[in-house]
């Protein structure tokens, strides 16, 4: 049994970044070219069991090596060289699919004596056999026994169906597929997912939520990670879907490399009336009250609210919102006519907007609509009158 340094592998280290230290352990590989299998990282559960890597012995004058891999799913397989002696100048190691060695499978990796550690990714379409090849370039004339630490971890891929409140490792670059997540929603209400990288730079994703046949029922989503108060990004993104209960399917295409996505899920009860004449109140000075604009309504549904001035006073209507695509607000006289600069959208993402009286207002009732600028937008929203 051999232990591992202090010098733990890369995928260690970036799965460090999201929850901490792995364990890991040690198993040789027998010179009869034994069946390697590989650590499963699918969510952060995972992350507290042992992971095993190889010690790949080359005798003396050997410098090939090849064994076979078994690949219990569809994913990203990251494989990661680690030096343990420096006495060699490049160790390269590629993946097959086939035992004669000629289709390769992602790109080759080559760890450089000094360099310590090296990681390389290639996508398994399927689960089954693969191949691994590990060529030794031996430094001058050293011809004694060197031994390099292997690990094999994969990160699912595909269509994957996620849980909610559960975080869900995923890989994602310019070399590999989309991403497909099924989510299931109990009943109406606000679904947030949630991105978060390895690091913080400028990231971005894009979303296209699907229904249950797999058909787009949204315009996709560019979204980007922000900058905080100093002007540094941060590494997490979020995008929303207001949905009703159902089956659904969200394409997400993230190309940040390693990363973690989570769903979560936000009841919304929906106060509005259907119609001016049924139009909710809303106590000014009062409670916020909330509604919601669901991928399932239609464009023409519009959510109506009312608040009375029992005299002549200044206002101030304030609207919170979480939207995918955009919905439309209108601040209405007691005629139901928008008042002066009361229109205006309630953009992708999360959004705050103020329609402040210049002056003050006369007495009398006045009414807040919102509705969906187009079929494919959804979102949430709290309104406030004070």
């Amino acid at each position: 049994m051999f232990k591992l340094s202090k010098k733990i592998f890369t995928m260690i280290l970036l799965v460090a970044v999201f929850m901490g230290s792995l364990k890991v352990q040690a198993a040789p590989v027998n010179e009869d070219s034994e069946t390697l299998t590989h650590n499963t990282i699918a969510t952060e559960k995972d992350v507290d069991k042992d992971f095993n890597y190889y010690e790949t012995i080359f005798e003396n004058d050997v410098k090939e090596l090849s064994y076979p891999v078994k690949v219990k799913q569809q994913g990203v397989l990251l494989i990661t060289l680690q030096e343990t002696d420096p006495n060699f100048s490049t160790l390269t190691g590629q993946l097959y699919e086939d035992a004669g060695l000629t289709k390769k499978v992602g790109k080759t990796i080559y760890l450089s004596s000094g360099g310590e550690e090296k990681m390389g990714i290639a996508e398994v379409k399927k689960a089954g056999t693969y191949y691994i090849k590990l060529e030794l370039l031996r430094k001058y004339d050293y011809k004694e026994k060197l031994s390099f630490n292997l690990q094999l971890d994969l990160i699912p891929v595909g269509t994957r169906e996620i849980k909610k409140d559960v975080t869900y490792f995923a890989y994602q670059d310019y070399d590999t597929s989309e991403n497909l997540y099924k989510i299931v929603v109990n009943k109406t209400g606000l679904v947030t997912l949630n991105i978060k990288f390895d690091k913080e730079d400028l990231q971005s994703a894009r979303f296209t939520l699907l229904n249950s046949q797999k058909k787009p029922i949204s315009e996709q989503a560019s979204v980007y990670t922000e900058k905080n108060e100093k002007g540094a990004y941060s590494n997490t993104l979020n995008q929303f879907y207001a949905l009703t209960k159902g089956t659904y399917y969200v394409k997400v295409d993230a190309r940040g490399g390693l990363h973690t996505i989570k769903y979560s899920f936000s009841n919304v009860t929906d106060k509005s009336g259907a119609s001016l004449g049924k139009a909710a109140g809303i106590k000014v000075g009062g409670s916020a009250v909330s509604g919601i604009c669901t991928t399932a309504d239609k464009k023409t549904k519009e959510d109506w609210y009312k608040f009375t001035l029992s005299k002549e006073q200044a206002i101030k209507v304030s609207i919170d919102s979480k939207v995918d695509g955009k919905l439309m607000a209108e601040v209405c006289d007691s005629k139901g006519k928008t008042v002066w600069y009361g229109s205006f959208y309630l953009y992708s993402g999360v959004q705050s907007k103020e329609v402040e009286s210049s002056g003050k207002w006369s007495k009398g009732t006045y009414y807040i609509k919102v509705y969906k600028a187009d079929e494919k937008s959804s979102g949430s929203y709290s309104i406030k009158v004070k």
